[in-house]
């Protein structure tokens, strides 16, 4: 049947960058009958998919007892944007149907129209919204796929009634009448802008040669001495791509990997030289610069690591590179760097038994090597067992309980007990009856989920230290977990809880936690678990809690009825600060995402702490005073309550000592690399990694949560080496200055809008002058401020008529500061765009301000 595929580009001005506006163009709905019939009755006829499924299993778009266009559609009480980037068009169960064939259709068999389009042509018309590539390559095969067929048969039997049905078979073309008149009138069919060049290169002496085989062997011999160059282009614009080289044709490929590399070289040798050096391979100098996908350079990394300290740091980094899985043959690793990792274990033996005679053979050197490996490795969730061909210790194997268990129960009673009477003498009232009431619920074995719900600066992680030292000192587990690495390494102990439980990063209503199946060490750890702790839970998705709840509940069988099997659970955070991050989501998808949301938060006990302990750190009247008028003044903002009655729009008057003003400097584009290098996606460092020793760096992997070594840990580089980072831990309690080394890894970012999946080996660390808001949750800084580099006031507020020209900085003198940064700019947003307010109001997480830790002034 003769029909269209049409894309229409919006200009900037006119996209639809929400969900919500989406509504305004596109619906998925059956019309209300009485109110727009003539709609109503062009929808039942054109727009209705099926009957199909069940109801009909014969119809044309059933596949393997499927529907192949995946009807009927999932029904959703607002617009949405999944998270590949595919919108959920809005179908509410509002009671409307429209019968065909005797079935009734409802809204999820609707095919998305446009309310104007439909009244004016009353055909079938689908008009879907696409953002992404992947939407669009399915308009545009269309284009290359070439012309429709159509096969015809004409039925005739001859004189003896036989059908020659190879004779009578006709392969025609179909044209349609508005293709037909557009070749009668020689339209253009296709055009074609911005010549691409392909362009040859050759190894030295096997240059490719054209010749007539009876053409003199002078003329070739001249053709091949003749000098070669390429000359600017006089005449149009073309753009010059190198020939695709097959990574099989060794130095072919490293030459042409080196040509992307190298700028303006003027022979073979100065391709081959890096930092004065020439190579005798183009593969040794592509090795040099770091370019190479093999495990030579962890080789050198080791060495590195070990020639600048002890081998306990090298056989760490040797643990930490077999964890982020970016050895390809770890054996080879081993056998070529076990001298390196190995050098101090006699040195060490040698101390502990205090016998400077000592000898230890070879075998036994490398056995208690491989013994801290496969300890450190079991730290953190993985196991020598993953690499068949790596060697075991002796003793591997041999153990057949639960190390997970143990690592929970090794903590000392005793200190446990010093540890919490060091609490309680310090506990205050309000604390003291929130800890008791949690206690008494897991000693009991009564069950019950909390969240714990006070604002920066009450004593959130205080009471959990509290029950960790109390329920420890009785010898029972409790799992520390938190949202983010950072907010975990306060907790002792602490994991997070996509480490702890397995939960996936893609969690959905359906999944389920990872290796927690009934009977896996992780199940058992979970079913010996007294309490578990979960910091800063509002910044997950509902989906992450769900998952875990179902999981608990499929493993504690006899409380599978109950939230989390019964367990005590204690959630906890400030709704006020960051919710969970929902790419393309508005308001209504922020908000039923957040864990207050249906069915595990009517379950869910709230106690609300509300004395801010920093009052009570020996502050002098004057002082005390001023913190406790500034964080009221803070809550008052996040609550609703300045400037009353607010209809939605408030101004907010910022003490101007808060405020600080920068003039805005203009840059220019200098020059603009390749398309790959310049992608830079969130959780991914950037292309150009400019460090120098003392530079503040923050990782941005979870590489090792036992050393602290976790997405968002701070560092301060003390080493940099061809291959590997030296690094001290600024963030932390029970880490802070431990010394850390940094490999180069493979790095991908979490979920990206391309069509591909890019992945790079480099650092995993950035830059830290300056932190985000979320990064930033859960720690204690001097002073902090917010930097907004774009200008956000409107009619002239604290900035005038050129507020265009200007940066501002807010600065505030203690730990609520954080809170006011993300409360104010969200305000400050929505008066600069209030018709935007449910983008700004809402998505505190893509706030524009940095945290900032330093002097005031």
């Amino acid at each position: 049947m003769p029909h269209a595929h049409i894309l229409v580009f919006m200009q900037n001005g006119a996209k639809f960058p929400t969900a919500d506006h989406l509504d305004t163009i596109i619906s998925a709905e059956i019309p209300d009958k009485s109110v727009d019939p003539d709609l109503y009755a062009i929808v039942g006829d054109c727009m209705m998919h099926g009957p199909c499924g069940p109801a009909k299993k014969d119809n044309v778009c059933m596949v393997n007892g499927k529907c192949s266009k995946m009807f009927p559609k999932r029904l959703n009480i607002r617009t949405s944007i999944d998270a590949n980037g595919f919108p959920a068009y809005m179908r509410r169960i509002d009671g409307r149907f429209i019968e065909k064939n005797g079935i009734r259709l409802d809204n999820g068999y609707v095919v998305p129209y446009n309310r104007n389009l439909m009244l004016q042509y009353h055909a079938h018309m689908n008009v879907e919204w696409c953002i992404q590539t992947r939407g669009v390559k399915y308009l545009f095969k269309y284009i290359h796929k070439g012309p429709d067929y159509a096969s015809a048969a004409m039925d005739k039997e001859d004189e003896d009634g036989v059908i020659d049905e190879i004779k009578t078979y006709y392969d025609c073309r179909y044209i349609t009448a508005c293709e037909s008149s557009w070749r009668v009138l020689a339209f253009p069919i296709h055009f074609r802008t911005t010549s691409v060049e392909k362009l040859g290169f050759h190894l030295p002496d096997q240059e490719l040669v054209f010749f007539d085989e009876d053409e003199p062997i002078e003329n070739i011999l001249k053709k091949i001495s003749s000098m070669r160059e390429w000359v600017p282009r006089k005449r149009g614009f073309a753009i010059g791509r190198i020939a695709h080289i097959n990574p099989a044709q060794d130095e072919l490929y490293f030459l042409k990997v080196m040509l992307n590399w190298v700028r303006g070289p003027k022979s073979y040798e100065d391709i081959r030289t890096v930092d004065g050096v020439v190579y005798s391979t183009y593969e040794d100098a592509c090795y040099a610069l770091g370019l190479m996908d093999d495990d030579k350079e962890y080789i050198e990394a080791i060495k590195d690591c070990s020639d600048n300290s002890s081998g306990t740091y090298a056989r760490k980094l040797f643990s930490r590179v077999l964890v982020s899985k970016t050895l390809s043959q770890p054996y080879l690793v081993w056998e070529a760097t076990w001298e390196y990792l190995t050098d101090d274990i006699l040195y060490k033996k040698r101390r502990e038994t205090g016998n400077a005679e000592l000898n230890l053979t070879i075998d036994q050197i490398k056995n208690i090597a491989l013994t801290e490996i496969q300890n450190h490795l079991l730290s953190n969730g993985r196991s020598l067992h993953k690499w068949p061909l790596m060697p075991k210790p002796d003793d591997f194997g041999c153990y057949n309980g639960n190390r997970l268990i143990d690592d929970e129960l090794k903590y000392v009673v005793e200190d446990q007990l010093k540890e919490n009477e060091r609490l309680i003498a310090m506990i205050t009232d309000e604390q003291r009856g929130f800890y008791n009431e949690i206690l008494d619920a897991v000693l009991n074995d009564s069950g019950g989920v909390f969240f714990l719900y006070g604002y920066g600066g009450t004593g959130k992680t205080f009471v959990y230290r509290a029950l960790s030292s109390a329920i420890r000192s009785r010898r029972m587990i409790v799992l520390n977990t938190a949202s983010s690495g950072i907010a975990a390494l306060l907790l002792e102990g602490g994991r997070t809880a996509h480490s702890r439980f397995g939960i996936l990063i893609d969690a959905d209503e359906f999944t389920t936690c990872k290796k927690m199946e009934p009977g896996s060490d992780r199940a058992e750890l979970v079913k010996a678990a007294k309490l578990i702790v979960w910091d800063e839970a509002p910044m997950m998705n509902i989906h992450c809690f769900e998952t875990l709840d179902r999981s608990m509940r499929d493993i504690i069988r006899s409380s599978e009825h109950k939230p989390f099997g019964d367990k005590v659970v204690v959630f906890g955070g400030d709704f006020r600060q960051i919710l969970p991050v929902i790419p393309g989501g508005g308001r209504a998808e922020t908000v039923l995402a957040a864990l207050n949301s249906p069915y595990l938060w009517e379950h869910c006990e709230v106690l609300k702490l509300t004395k801010n302990m920093k009052l009570l750190a020996g502050l002098s009247d004057d002082e005390a005073k001023e913190l406790q008028s500034f964080s009221k003044w803070i809550l008052d903002v996040g609550d609703g309550k300045i400037n009353l009655p607010n209809d939605g729009q408030v101004d907010i008057d910022i003490p101007s000592d808060l405020l600080k003003k920068y003039w805005r400097r203009s840059y220019s584009d200098y020059c603009k690399g390749e398309f790959l290098n310049s992608v830079r996606v969130a959780g991914m460092p950037r292309h150009n990694l400019k460090l120098k020793v003392g530079a503040p760096i923050m990782c941005l992997r979870n590489l090792d949560l036992v050393d602290g070594l976790c997405n968002g840990t701070r560092l301060i580089v003390t080493q940099l080496l061809p291959h590997v980072i030296e690094g001290r831990i600024i963030t932390g309690n029970s880490i802070t200055g431990d010394k850390v080394w940094i490999p180069r890894m493979y790095v991908s970012p979490p979920d990206t809008k391309f069509p591909f999946r890019m992945r790079r080996r480099q650092f995993p660390v950035t830059l830290a002058f300056a932190v985000t808001i979320n990064k930033s949750q859960g720690q204690t800084f001097g002073s902090v401020g917010l930097f907004l580099p774009r200008p956000v006031f409107s009619h002239g507020r604290m900035g005038g008529d050129d507020y265009e020209d200007r940066y501002y900085f807010i600065f505030g003198k203690s730990v609520q500061t954080i809170l006011i940064m993300s409360i104010m700019l969200m305000l400050m947003l929505y008066q600069s765009r209030p018709k935007s307010c449910n983008v700004y109001l809402w998505k505190l997480h893509s706030a524009l301000g940095y945290c900032v830790s330093g002097d005031r002034d």
